[in-house]
């Protein structure tokens, strides 16, 4: 805008110094006799730079008319100063009008540069949030992958939840609360395995809330934006539970067709997470849940290895390894080391009648 400015200063200076210098050529003979008649032309120029076409051929009038009074007295002298005063109107406004005609070329062009850069700018910062938003996802899936290493190589019901519960809050990100639910199968009820709180509170719903009772019986994903305004869930029954959340996200761990347990993330503030979180949740749930029901396998393998299938006592192998390491354990620790010997009176009848196929 200063530029135009300028450009139009500069115009405008021009063509009044340019017409001067045209009009004092033209009327340096006349001009001791009337100098007025000279200063009519940098009248008309004046007016037609800062008043416009219209009022500039006020002026030109005025010129036209006060030439002709003076020519009256004097012979009509100056008569012919009025075609000149003509071309000196329309000479100016060719110039104005080219210089707007410019000037709106120019403009237009400003515009269209303008309208370019802030395209190219909305541009860029899309495709920088597109960017950052696949940097983010890459680095999300790069930890999945070191999920499924480390879940495949851990055969511990305990390391195995607590991992689960430690990926999801790393993973995900932005949660105050995480809550790992396993259900006991032969019950059908929920209990709370392991929490991590942010504020380090602990968690007192043991049997899960009206929202992981939601998760149980749907079989599916949850997720609250904002619990005051989700239909789905009463605020009656949402005030049984102390713990103050407003988004949450939760997903079954679900094995052959059963659910074995229930992870989910909450906040205190709403629309704190995003359905591709719910989806990255839904993902590790489901390598969790193979991970949890071969831990579960390897403990029955285990149980087997060690009991005895009738009775449930221990084998006579693992009755010897223990035996050894309580004897190294009282020699180290010079301690006596006792045997309790107890006979079950007719317990071979009841080995002849159901230990034997």
């Amino acid at each position: 805008m200063e530029s135009e400015n300028a450009g139009k200063i500069k115009i405008g200076i021009f063509s009044v110094v340019s017409f001067v210098v045209v009009s004092y050529l033209v009327f340096r003979s006349n001009l001791p006799k009337n100098p007025t008649i000279f200063l009519y032309n940098l009248v008309i120029i004046i007016s037609l730079q800062g008043l416009g076409f219209y009022r500039g051929l006020f002026f030109l009038g005025g010129a036209i008319f006060l030439t002709i009074l003076i020519s009256l007295g004097v012979d009509f002298q100056y008569v012919w100063n009025v075609p000149v005063f003509f071309v000196i109107f329309l000479i100016v406004d060719d110039q104005i009008k080219k210089r707007n005609y410019y000037t709106r070329i120019i403009e237009t062009r400003i515009e269209e540069v303008s309208e370019n850069t802030n395209l190219l700018a909305n541009e860029h910062g899309r495709h920088k949030r597109d960017a950052l938003s696949l940097a983010k996802k890459e680095e999300r899936y790069k930890l999945l992958k070191a999920v499924t290493s480390v879940l495949s190589s851990t055969l511990s019901i305990d390391k195995v939840g607590i991992y689960i519960l430690n990926s999801a809050l790393n993973i995900i990100g932005k949660s105050e609360s995480a809550l790992l639910f396993l259900v006991d199968t032969k019950e059908q009820e929920m209990n709370l395995f392991v929490s991590r709180t942010g504020s380090g509170d602990k968690v007192k719903a043991k049997k899960g809330d009206v929202l992981d009772e939601w998760v149980f019986k749907e079989r599916q994903c949850l997720l609250v934006e904002d619990i005051k305004k989700d239909f789905r869930f009463s605020e009656e029954r949402l005030k049984e539970y102390p713990r103050i959340f407003r988004s949450v996200i939760s997903c079954p761990l679900i094995e052959e067709k059963k659910i074995i347990g229930i992870v989910r993330l909450e906040h205190p503030r709403p629309y704190n997470y995003t359905s591709e979180d719910l989806r990255l949740l839904d993902i590790l749930c489901d390598l969790g849940a193979a991970s949890l029901q071969n831990a579960e396998y390897y403990k029955q393998t285990l149980e087997l290895a060690i009991r005895d299938g009738l009775t449930g006592l221990y084998l006579r192998r693992f009755f010897l390894e223990r035996l050894r390491e309580e004897i190294s354990r009282s020699l180290r620790s010079d301690l006596d080391c006792s045997f309790l010997m107890i006979d079950i009176d007719n317990f071979k009848s009841y080995n002849d009648n159901y230990g034997h196929v």
